[in-house]
């Protein structure tokens, strides 16, 4: 591990005093064995590998101070030159440094010391610093008197100290340095914020420079830069998870830490996850969530325009789809012909980078009462304090919920104090009762009701014969309105509520025309992608993984595709995931390599195979959660639910299965934990 500091007295240089040193590591500072007097970037780095007697041995890290970024980042392209593998780099409060100021400083010793500076815009040369080290020798000698015992050792190492500083700033400011990358990790203190155009990673250690390298947290986070998830992804890009780094490594030293699911599980309302809770929250960079959700955003726009673009109408687009005709009738009676964005994608990080292996749209989807997790977990000190020191934040889904329905119930109503019905399915005994809570606690007035109590009078929806309704929040799915003896009556109660302005609908049955996994293989059928823009293109490749139609439910696929597409599956068998088209929470899903070639040939070679998509598998990036009894690293696979709105990203929440049981699907299993996001 190298570290760049500055060159002057060792007692003064602050990352020597942090404890970076790891088994196995040897920290290196490199102005120990040489002063370079190089003024450009390059050859200052190049003489300080020279001098490093890095022969034969990898670099695991760089560790750079102030203005030594920019030659740090010079060491780094040496390095990889030279076909060593690319070391981390980590800035620690990096500040630019251009040749003005390395100018200004030399005229500066000049004139202090009594010494003519010379002109300004001499150009600032190795044989220029060279000169103006004899003057300063001269001066300070004189000053000290030249019969002063050992004054010309002294005066000769002040002059050399002054020409090492500004000959490091020169280097630092040469212009011609490699830019800030994305693959940095820059460790500030509060009142050393980089500009918002910065690039690079951020980390946030305390409030001044003295809290930055008073506490063990940096050292720590720079010394176990190998740990589990703290490293280089596959996509190149650096310190991706250097905050989970650090968790792990504070959970190691806290037993109060590592057992920190079980002081904030309960019966409800204390655990939203009713003891399903993951032993620790995950970390994600807010720029990446910001990155994913206007991505989503755009899903959601390009979905929502291909009934109209590529099928003309509705009643089309559910043909199209393979909908079961029964389904497809109440589909079309509940829409409204307008969706307000809401919709949590299922998302898998894989190579680094999230896949979306489905995308639920509408207001019946789980997840949105995960903030109270997280709000607990910053009422305890331990965490707290680790919050802190990373400037950890989240977006609370439920507060996003509760605008959408004040917003809707504006814009449909024109009620500002809405009373809103959160209506489940009939028999359902309250299962939606967190969200209830959740909703209530922003403000909202929620009454949890059932299908079944629900009613009309002059046109305004009513629960249980005497509550109006501004609101009908939808917690129940199709599925619910079919079993509904008066099902078709009652969606179409709901929807003409919303037409006229009496009661809003949210959401409408407008997003199931668009929330299944049939429309994800349309995405992929040549009538929808021959017709999609080339950034179009770009987004779907980006997120979703190739999904195909398949089975005997869609006549717009081609009988010769069909086959083709079945003796393709066979082959690929590992590789492929089959889905049922219509479903929800994993139910059916089957991944080939979860089962033989036998199992899997009979599946598909199935008399009536009905709607189903086939689905390129997507390989989770593996997470380490310490075992809170044993503090053991256990790999889990992470299944990101992300929700979007109108505002971009919206909040998330995690699945969670561990590596007992092998790669399972990760869906609400018994064996499932849950787990909280905070971003940084």
């Amino acid at each position: 591990m190298l570290t760049l500091d500055f060159p002057g007295p060792r007692s003064r240089h602050r990352l020597r005093r942090l404890e970076i040193a790891a088994p196995g590591v040897q920290v290196v500072h490199l102005l120990d064995a040489v002063r370079p007097r190089d003024v450009t970037a390059r050859a200052y780095a190049r003489t300080l590998l020279d001098s490093a007697g890095l022969a034969g041995r990898e670099v695991s890290a760089i560790v750079a101070h102030c203005a030594a970024a920019s030659i740090a980042r010079e060491l780094d392209r040496l390095l990889r030159r030279a076909g060593r593998a690319g070391p981390r780099l980590y800035a620690i409060n990096p500040e630019p440094a251009d040749l003005d100021t390395a100018a200004g400083t030399l005229r500066t010793f000049l004139t202090e010391a009594g010494s003519p500076a010379g002109p300004d815009d001499e150009p600032l040369t190795r044989a220029a610093i060279g000169r103006a080290e004899e003057r300063l020798f001269l001066s300070h000698l004189a000053e000290g008197g030249r019969e002063t015992p050992g004054m010309a050792r002294m005066a000769r190492e002040l002059a050399a100290a002054q020409a090492d500083w500004v000959t490091y700033l020169a280097a630092a400011g040469d212009p011609d340095a490699p830019p800030t990358g994305a693959a940095e990790v820059h460790v500030t203190s509060r009142d050393h914020p980089c500009p918002p155009s910065c690039v690079a990673r951020h980390l946030v250690i305390g409030d001044v420079a003295a809290e930055l390298f008073a506490g063990r947290e940096l050292g720590a986070l720079i010394a176990n830069a190998d740990d589990p998830g703290s490293g280089t992804g596959p996509d190149g890009r650096a310190g991706r998870d250097v905050v989970t780094a650090a968790y792990l490594r504070r959970c190691r030293r806290s037993p109060a830490l590592l057992k920190l699911a079980d002081a904030v599980s309960g019966p409800p309302p204390a655990s939203v996850f009713e003891h399903r809770a993951l032993a620790r929250p995950f970390f994600r960079p807010r720029s990446d969530m910001d990155d994913l959700g206007d991505d989503l955003l755009g899903l959601f726009h390009l979905l929502n325009a291909l009934p109209r673009r590529f099928f003309g109408d509705a009643e089309s687009f559910l043909a199209a789809q393979g909908q079961p005709s029964r389904r497809a009738e109440i589909i079309r009676r509940g829409c409204v012909g307008a969706l307000d964005p809401y919709a949590r994608a299922d998302a898998i990080i894989q190579d680094g980078s999230f896949r979306v292996i489905e995308f639920n749209v509408g207001s019946d989807i789980g997840g949105v009462e995960a903030a109270l997790m997280n709000r607990l977990l910053l009422e305890q000190d331990e965490f707290r304090r680790f919050a802190g020191e990373f400037a950890l934040g989240h977006t609370d889904t439920a507060q996003v919920m509760a605008d959408l329905l004040r917003a809707v119930a504006g814009a449909v109503v024109g009620a500002d104090d809405p009373v809103v019905g959160l209506i489940e399915e009939t028999g359902s005994g309250g299962t939606c009762r967190h969200v209830a809570r959740a909703l209530r606690a922003r403000g909202l007035r929620v009454e949890l009701g059932e299908l079944n109590q629900l009613s009309t009078a002059g046109g305004k929806v009513t629960l249980r014969g005497n509550q109006p309704l501004d609101v009908v929040l939808r917690y129940f799915f199709v599925e619910h309105l079919m079993h509904e003896p008066d099902g078709p009556a009652l969606i179409d109660d709901l929807a003409q509520a919303h037409r006229y302005g009496r009661t809003a609908f949210f959401t409408p049955l407008d997003s199931e025309l668009i929330s299944n996994k049939a429309v994800m293989g349309l995405l992929h059928h040549d009538i929808v992608r021959s017709g999609l823009s080339s950034a179009e293109r770009a987004l779907v490749d980006r997120l979703i993984p190739r999904t195909r139609l398949l089975g005997d439910n869609f006549t717009i696929v081609r009988a010769a595709h069909q086959r083709a597409l079945l003796d393709e599956c066979v082959e690929r068998r590992q590789d492929l995931v089959l889905k049922p088209a219509f479903g929800n929470n994993s139910v059916g899903v089957l991944p080939g390599a979860r089962i033989d070639a036998g199992e899997w040939r009979s599946m598909l070679a199935a008399p009536k195979l009905g709607g189903y998509v086939v689905q390129d598998r997507v390989v989770p990036d593996r997470e380490i959660v310490l075992d809170p009894g044993t503090g053991a690293g256990v790999e889990w696979d992470v299944n990101w639910g992300v929700f979007v709105s109108g505002a971009g990203y919206s909040g998330s929440f995690v699945r969670a299965l561990d590596d007992t049981g092998g790669r399972e699907v990760i869906g609400s299993s018994a064996r499932t934990r849950y787990g909280v996001v905070f971003t940084y």
